[in-house]
This record gives C-alpha cells, structure tokens and sequence, in this order.
C-alpha cells in the first residue's frame, strides 16, 4: 500500500500555485509589448528584454517548484520533447561562441540599445521548453493566445491615435511612418501585429459567442489597418505569408486537389520570394534597397573573416564599422548606426557562426514538421486553428525577419509558439504521478534555495541594469542643463549600479568634463576623474571606434582649452586608432583633421579632411574645414572650390560664406569678396571672420 501511494496517486498540485503560473503566462505576454519605460535612458527594447527575463525566470521556478511538490521526474518531462535535442545543442552553441566571442562582456549582457546578449537568447529558448512542457491544454493554450490577442487593443489605440498626430508620451520614432505605439518604430509595430493575425483569425473562426466573434473581428480589422499604416513592407509581406497559409491549411481540404496544389505553390513562392518583394517595393524610397544589400555585403563578408566561431551575441554594433560602406551615408543618412543584418541567416550566422545558424535551422525545421504532420492528423476544429495561426504566425515572423530582425516582443512571440505549437501536437501525455504525505524538509529546503537564488538572479541581473538607466536617464538631462554636479551623481549612481555598460562611464566621464569647465580652479583633479572613466569605458570595450573616438575628442578639448601638450599626443593617437577600426567613417577624419586645424597644423589637416570628403562628400562642414586648411596652405583656388561646395551644402552657413569670402579677397576680388561677407552677416551677425574681412576690405591700409 506505500508504494502505491508513492508512485501511482495522481498529482496534487496546489491551486495557488496552478493560479500563479497562469497569471506569470499572462503577465508575460501583455506587459512585454506593452512596457515602456519612461524613466530610463533605452524606454523601449532594454526595460522589455529586462522584464522578459524576470518572468520567464519566475516562471521557471513556479515550475519547478511544482516539480518538486509533486515529485514528477524533470527529466522525463524534456525527453518528452522532441525538439529539447536541438535546443540543447543551440544553447550549448551559444555558450562556446560566447566564450569565443570578440567581447564576451558584450556577448553576455547584450548592446544598450537591445540588451539581447546571449542571457537573453538562452532566455528565450528557456521559454520555448516551459511553453512546450506547459500548453498540451486546448484551453490553456487558448486562453494564453486569446490574452496574447487581446492584449493588441492597446497596441491599436496607441498606433491609431499617433497616425492621427497623439503623442502620448513625448517620444519620437525616425521610421517613415509615426507609429511607433509601445515597441519603439513603425515596422516594429507591423511584424508584431502581423504575428497575431492568424491567432485572432483562429479564434474568431471557433469562437460561438456572438459578443467574443465581433470583438475578435474588431482586432483582426484594427491589426491589419495598423499594419497598412505602419508603412513596413516586411510587415506586409509576414502578414501576407501568415493569412494565406492559416487560411489555406483552414480551407484547403475544401479545394480540389489540383486548386490546392496550386495554393500551396503560391504560398510557398510568397514565402521565398518575400525578400525580393521587399526589395522592388523599397526602390521607390531613397536608398532603401541599396542599403540593405550594402549591409549584406558587410556581413557576409564578417562572417567570411570567422564562419566557424561567429562573433558573439548583439555584437555587430560593435563589429560593423570595420566594413561600413561609404555608400551607406547617402542612402541612409550620417547617423546610421547597423547592429543588425536585417536577415535571420546573417544574424544567426554573426552571432554563433555557421555551427548556431545550422542549429537554428534544424530546430525551425523540426518545429515546422512537428506541427504540419499534427494539423494532417484528425484533430478537433478548435486544436486544429490554433495548430495552423501558430504555425502561420512563426512562418510569417520569419519571412518578416528576411529583410528585418527580431525585438524582443517578436522573439518572445516566436519562441513562446514554437514551444505551445510542440505541446499542442504531442499526444496526451500521462498523468504526473506524485508522493502523498507529509513533504520532507530537503524538498522545502530546495524551494527555499530556489526562490532566494531565482530572487537574486532577477535583482543582480535584471534589476540592477533598469535602475542604472534610470540613473543614466536623470544625468543625461543634467548633463543638458548645465548642472555637472546632479549629473555627475546621477552617472556614478548608474555606474554603480551597472559598472559593465561603458555608456554609462562616457556619461560621467561627459559630466566629470562639465565640472572641470565650470570649476577651472579644480580642473586638474576633474580632468582626472574624467580620463580615468573614459579609459574604464574603453577597457571595456577596446575595439569599439565610437570610444576612441570620444577619447580622442576629449583629450583635444582638454588640449584646446587647458593648453596640456600631453592631452595634444593622447588626442591624436585615439584618432588614429579610431580610424583603424573604422576606415570609412568620415566623421572620424572630420574631427581628426578639425583638431589638426584649430593646432595649427593644415599639412596634417587637409588630408585627414580630403578623405573625409571622399568618404562622405554631403558633408558641409568638412569642405569648409577642407578650405581653411587649403587656405592656410595658400592654394587659393582649391580652397575657393572647396568653399563653394560648404555654401552649396549648407546654403545658411555665416562660416562658409566667410571663408568664401576670405578667398576672394586673397584672390584679388574685392567686390565678390564684399558679395560674400554681407551673405555672411546676413546668417551670422557675429560672425567675427566677416566683421574682420568687411573693415579690412572697407579700409585697406
């Protein structure tokens, strides 16, 4: 009778915990598209992948805890997954390439800007384990979905009334269109609604409450109208790709078989041929294709330098500018920043290198065979949608993910349906067996080791990055303002808080500056504090060109206005090794040669500001730097051209019309050189060049 009790009573699992884990799934997928952080630095994809983590890591120890109650065996519970093979291997993928990886800090903890380090990435994949182990329940699984769906009412709201000119929260996006809602940019917005459409198709189709039908068909219309908004061609095409295959696994037994076949093959051509649909719609926009294959060029030839180990995760940011290609600033714009391949492939293939890209691939296509194979069995209608708009809403994510890339709303989607679609097409599994009687203390002890490890995880890991960009956020606004003191406490704060980002020792590097500006008497021990947290920054990250770069600019500030010959030095070698790891950024060769000039020293500064107009020639500023150089050297007429060029640029700059004039004058051309200076004064009374060359001209000696 002891045995029996110990191994074949079935599972006495207490309700509250049952309630918790369904609350956490919940929470999971309202709160991670919906959270915005307005307190921070990042309000959008850092405070997301924080928060995703947290509940999947609570989540995770609600589950275990089960386990541990009811004494069923974890490990039968993943060998009943067929796809924890291949998960385990891309994990186990991930942490050597992140050993391997170019900055493993980086690799770890993810960029500032997307936090999707490989914490992150394993976060996921833990996500698709619980979410396979989870959702073999039809109604638990609609009941997930159907908050996942309903949770885009806010999404539609917020899209709809920013379409319209509301802004509320003071943000702005630089997407075409002015959706941008809770995720940050327009084609954001689209590849997560578009993601949703099948799944509120499915429930409209089985739901048989009148009110539930017309609030699903309510959604469903206010998701594809957000989408045609948001302006984003890959949303149009995933959503394209997602209808078509949820609706032709839904109808297609109605066809005949030759108008099914003929179906299927249009899809299918959709699907490949989603990229290049992309790309003929992005011709009519300026740069908008070019781009992209100047980004693939880049990366694929990264990926040549290393195929085997990759690079690490979210790490191209850092890897890109070695590749950068000039063309980019007129496609794109002078501040275009590239930390994604916007290809699924090339992302995957960066991160893990081809042994990460062949792991993914194999786990994509099990999944895809695992829920086919389930939706051709008989099945009941409701598991039947739900098996076609999850299978619909992954496929159409990755036709999307052709030409864009995963956020951390997308990704949690992704892998949260992977992991159902897996559960939803298992057979009924066996009822979990549990011990009766009173439980042991060890099994309490466990649990108490697991929440307070799972608590200090979530604390060190988690909740500490948030509040260092809250910190980051209140110093960078005193940092405006002028008040080096506030920002300089604010930024230690978030130093202390998050010591790994570098961000946040540039900003209290930026702020220890401004009190060496405002307190000359103290300069010295500022200046100090300043150089020592630049340097900190760098040790972290010292193959990053925008660091040298800041460095570079600092010690010519310093040089500039303190007068420190060593500073001079310091600054000329950061330029150079910024240079180095970014040859075709002409910002670089603008400021190098711009500090060149202010020392006095136009032999090393019109070439440094030559290759900076090669490199980018919309830029105005270098050519009326080129032309001070050029005019100091005395070639006159190259410095006149280059002068010409700055007021072609920048047609309502006092300075090039300055130096414009200045030319003339040395050229023997009073009366142009008079043309010239009046167009000067007339954008910048104080322009002191003008004011100088008008009474030089107007009395000559």
């Amino acid at each position: 009778m002891e045995y029996y009790e110990k191994t074949i009573a079935p599972a006495i699992v207490p309700s509250r915990l049952k309630m918790a884990q369904d609350a956490g799934w919940l929470l999971l997928v309202i709160l991670v598209p919906l959270w915005v952080n307005l307190w921070g630095q990042q309000p959008f994809e850092l405070p997301k992948a924080l928060l995703l983590r947290t509940l999947v890591w609570l989540l995770t120890g609600l589950i275990l805890t089960e386990y541990l109650l009811t004494g069923c065996s974890l490990r039968r519970a993943l060998q009943s997954n067929s796809l924890s093979g291949p998960v385990g291997v891309l994990a186990l993928v991930l942490v050597a390439t992140t050993v391997t990886a170019v900055n493993w800090r980086l690799s770890v903890w993810g960029s500032y800007e997307r936090g999707q380090g490989v914490i992150t990435l394993l976060t996921y994949l833990l996500l698709f384990l619980l979410a396979a182990a989870q959702f073999s329940s039809l109604p638990r699984a609609r009941q997930l979905i159907g908050g996942m769906v309903a949770a885009s009412a806010p999404l539609i709201l917020f899209s709809l009334g920013q379409a319209l000119g509301w802004n509320p929260f003071g943000l702005v996006s630089d997407a075409r269109s002015p959706i941008y809602a809770t995720l940050g940019r327009a084609n954001f917005v689209g590849a997560y609604l578009a993601m949703l459409t099948p799944l509120t198709l499915a429930l409209l189709l089985t739901t048989r409450q009148r009110r539930r039908r017309v609030a699903w068909a309510a959604l469903f219309v206010g998701q594809i109208m957000v989408i045609g908004l948001s302006l984003a061609r890959s949303a149009w095409v995933a959503t394209a790709v997602a209808l078509s295959l949820f609706l032709l696994i839904w109808y297609g037994p109605r066809l005949a078989r030759r108008w099914r076949k003929l179906a299927w093959g249009g899809v299918v051509l959709l699907f490949l041929s989603g990229p290049l649909v992309v790309l003929w719609l992005g011709r009519r926009q300026v740069g908008s294709t070019a781009a992209r294959l100047s980004i693939w060029q880049g990366t694929v030839e990264l990926i040549g330098q290393r195929p085997l180990l990759g690079y690490g995760a979210d790490v191209l940011g850092l890897l890109f500018p070695r590749v950068y290609p000039p063309e980019l600033v007129y496609t794109q714009g002078r501040d275009f920043f590239v930390d994604r391949a916007h290809n699924l492939f090339l992302d995957w293939a960066i991160t893990a290198g081809l042994p990460g890209l062949l792991a993914f691939c194999l786990l994509l296509l099990m999944f895809v065979i695992v829920s086919a194979k389930a939706v051709r069995q008989p099945q009941t209608p409701r598991r039947r949608a739900l098996l076609a708009a999850i299978l619909a809403a992954v496929l159409g994510n990755t036709a999307n993910n052709m030409v864009s890339f995963d956020v951390t709303p997308t990704a949690m989607a992704a892998w949260l349906l992977m992991g159902m679609g897996v559960a939803l097409a298992a057979p009924p599994a066996v009822q979990p067996v549990a011990m009766v009687g009173k439980r042991p203390f060890s099994q309490w002890a466990r649990i108490g080791l697991l929440s307070l490890g799972l608590g200090m995880a979530v604390w060190q890991l988690n909740g500490r990055p948030l509040l260092a960009d809250i910190a980051a956020h209140a110093a960078q606004q005193y940092v405006q303002a002028g008040n080096g003191e506030k920002a300089a406490a604010a930024a230690a704060q978030a130093v202390a808080y998050w010591p790994v980002e570098s961000a946040h020792h540039l900003l209290l590097s930026r702020a220890y500056w401004q009190q060496a500006v405002a307190n000359p008497a103290d300069a010295p021990d500022w200046l100090a504090q300043a150089e020592t947290t630049l340097l900190t920054a760098r040790q972290l990250r010292p193959d990053d060109p925008t660091i040298w770069l800041h460095t570079a600019q600092f010690y010519a500030a310093a040089a500039g206005q303190f007068g420190l010959d060593v500073h001079h030095r310091l600054a000329d070698m950061a330029y150079r090794q910024a240079a180095v790891l970014s040859p075709n950024q002409a910002a670089i060769y603008t400021a190098w040669g711009h500090f060149h000039l202010e020392a006095g020293d136009p032999d090393t500064a019109a070439p440094l500001l030559r290759q900076a107009v090669l490199l980018d020639a919309s830029n105005g500023e270098a050519y009326i730097y080129l032309g001070a150089a050029e005019l100091a050297l005395g070639r006159l007429e190259v410095s006149l051209a280059d002068y010409h060029e700055a007021v072609r640029l920048l047609p309502e700059s006092g300075p090039a019309y300055a130096g414009l004039a200045h030319c003339y004058w040395q050229l023997g051309r009073p009366q142009e050189a008079l043309t010239a200076v009046a167009a000067a004064l007339q954008r910048d009374p104080h322009n002191a060049q003008a004011i100088a060359l008008r009474q030089a001209i107007n009395n000559p000696p």
